[in-house]
């Protein structure tokens, strides 16, 4: 046996640890997938830390009886307790895995309602040159807007396979010249190339259920923008004419004045004035440079 104060000692400074570096390495990793592992350790491991230390101070009477130690006090009760490391490691196992599997879930079972939706209301199946993949829907919809979903089912050389549907609305269309709309498409191809159409949604669905987690909210809202940063840069290099993508952009701010609702990689991302205009003011930056032939 193993004094409890120990142990959450130890493991809150490893997790302390163990989460600075997941972060730093996510922001070092080229691989999407990797980056996005990353960051959800590092986050896993800070709020672990934060737990056990919260742990070791809060002493925990009855369910509305919570009494809550001096630092000092905390370690000196917590000593006086065993626990053995095998149960600190189940709990802790335990409680990671049932909230990560309940937001995969979560995020593929919005996903599939919104293709169904769409497939009920008429949407339009097309295809998508050189991209055979990838599923387009027209969806009458006058509300402009664009998005990207994945459905993932088991098979496949790791277990799981993945159909991706690009969702664009008559709205949308309607509002949209023929070389906007071939930018917004390729900026929805990035995005499901990239994968984002998997991790956005599953990030989306495990900050909606961790919801007094501030720190997971900046990490998604984090992740969201520069994954729509990348995007247009990639629809741009694809299409050479960045000027198209900011129009659209453009008249989807204007048209859309409510928000996204975050379970899908949508062209909109955030609403906030500010990124909008920094995905503006990018793309024309990208477009001098190509004019000057230097991108």
């Amino acid at each position: 046996m193993i004094p409890l104060g120990l142990v959450l000692l130890i493991g809150s400074a490893a997790m302390a640890v163990s989460g600075i570096a997941g972060y730093l390495a996510s922001r070092r990793s080229a691989r999407r997938s990797r980056s996005m592992a990353l960051t959800l350790f590092g986050h896993g491991a800070l709020a672990t830390s934060g737990f056990l230390t919260v742990g070791m101070m809060a002493h925990v009477h009855s369910l509305v009886v919570v009494h809550v130690h001096s630092i000092s006090d905390a370690f000196a009760s917590a000593f006086l307790c065993d626990l053995e490391w095998s149960c600190v490691a189940w709990i802790a196992a335990a409680i990671a895995v049932t909230v990560l599997s309940l937001s995969f879930a979560l995020s593929q079972i919005v996903a599939r309602a919104i293709v169904r939706r769409a497939l009920r209301n008429g949407a339009r199946r097309l295809r998508v040159p050189g991209h055979p993949e990838v599923h387009l829907l027209v969806v009458p919809d006058p509300t402009p807007d664009a998005y990207s979903v994945a459905l993932l089912h088991l098979g496949g050389p790791r277990g799981l396979r993945a159909r991706d549907y690009i969702l664009m609305t008559t709205g949308l269309l309607e509002i949209l010249t023929p070389s906007e709309r071939r930018a917004v498409l390729e900026h929805e191809i990035a995005h499901v190339r990239a994968r984002d159409d998997r991790y956005l949604p599953f990030f989306h669905a495990l900050a909606s259920m961790l919801f007094f987690d501030p720190f997971l909210r900046k990490v998604r809202n984090r992740l969201g923008r520069e994954y729509e940063l990348e995007a247009d840069e990639v629809s741009s290099r694809k299409t050479r004419d960045p000027r198209s993508l900011a129009r659209a952009l453009l008249k989807l701010f204007d048209a859309t004045p409510s928000s996204p609702s975050g379970v899908a990689a949508s062209l909109r991302g955030h609403r906030q004035t500010s990124a909008i205009v920094q995905r503006i003011e990018r793309l024309l930056a990208l477009a001098d440079l190509m004019d000057a032939g230097l991108a």
